[in-house]
């Protein structure tokens, strides 16, 4: 049986659009494609992950960098261009894949702060984390991305084994996510546990005619430690949240395909169980 939302159609899809405030410039942009495993528990039948997919844009700025998914801001500019027209989807204008990744990563926002933006069960929720060295190994092996000399560097970096590859060819000590320190651009990297992995496949230089964004109702975003929002969203369950929204005011139903209701066993087991978290940040 699959979930079918009754009441409020894309609440559970679409990352809220709020206008936005700049904090810098950007002066390039690196683009990532992105797998990542978000239920570990599900493997194939020679058992390996079933991953999801990505198209991440890290700006870089004078100051700050965002680190974001693409495919969701290409959403979003459809949804909005569809909305303004009428709400009628066009062959000139069809429908494009949605984003897999539901948080925003800002590298020194706060200043000399890490900040992630969280889109989770309905809730908005901000969590800041101190900018931290990253302790490098640097092994003397090479490749060639993007047509860039690379070489490869090992870390653990909370909670994970990282191995990435950089470029001293692009001297800009950021890479995606909060991965950087090193002498160069990071233009690849993955986890030891095969569960995020990211390769560059794009690089523009905007030279400024572009901004970095924060959200003007940033304050909307609760922030909350980060061990006490792993703890939430470890233990919440899209019931609890049916109940919270529908204690709100905004009234949610779910049915079956057949648009019947679903049997107590059923919901229970679709909905009574917190659903899966693999964050990156392993650290909590």
């Amino acid at each position: 049986m699959n979930r079918i939302l009754l009441s409020i159609g894309l609440i559970f899809s679409v990352i809220p659009l709020f206008a936005q405030e700049p904090v810098d410039k950007v002066m390039y942009r690196f683009t990532y494609k992105t797998d990542f495993v978000n239920d570990t528990t599900l493997r194939d039948s020679l058992g390996h992950y079933q991953y999801a997919h990505d198209e991440m844009a890290l700006d870089v700025g004078t100051k700050v960098s965002k680190f974001y998914s693409m495919l969701w801001v290409k959403y979003d500019e459809w949804l909005d261009y569809t909305i303004k027209h009428g709400g009628e989807h066009t062959k000139d204008h069809p429908e494009p894949k949605r984003g897999s990744v539901l948080w925003t990563s800002y590298y020194n926002y706060p200043e000399g702060k890490h900040t992630t933006l969280y889109y989770s069960l309905n809730n908005l929720i901000r969590t800041e984390d101190p900018i931290t060295p990253i302790a490098w190994t640097i092994t003397g092996d090479t490749c060639s991305i993007l047509g860039y000399p690379c070489t490869r560097a090992e870390a653990d970096y909370l909670g994970r084994h990282w191995t990435v590859w950089y470029t001293e060819d692009i001297p800009i000590s950021q890479g995606p996510w909060q991965l950087g320190q090193l002498p160069g651009m990071i233009l690849k990297a993955a986890d030891s546990r095969r569960q995020w992995m990211f390769t560059a496949i794009g690089m523009e230089q905007l030279d400024e005619k572009e901004n970095i964004c924060l959200d003007k109702k940033w304050k909307k975003y609760e922030l909350m430690p980060k061990k006490k929002f792993y703890h939430w969203r470890r233990t919440t369950t899209p019931d609890d949240m049916i109940k919270a929204l529908n204690a709100s005011g905004v009234k949610v139903t779910f049915s079956t395909e057949d648009g019947g209701e679903y049997p107590p066993e059923e919901y229970r087991k679709e909905f009574m169980s917190p659903t899966p978290f693999n964050p990156i940040d392993l650290s909590e």
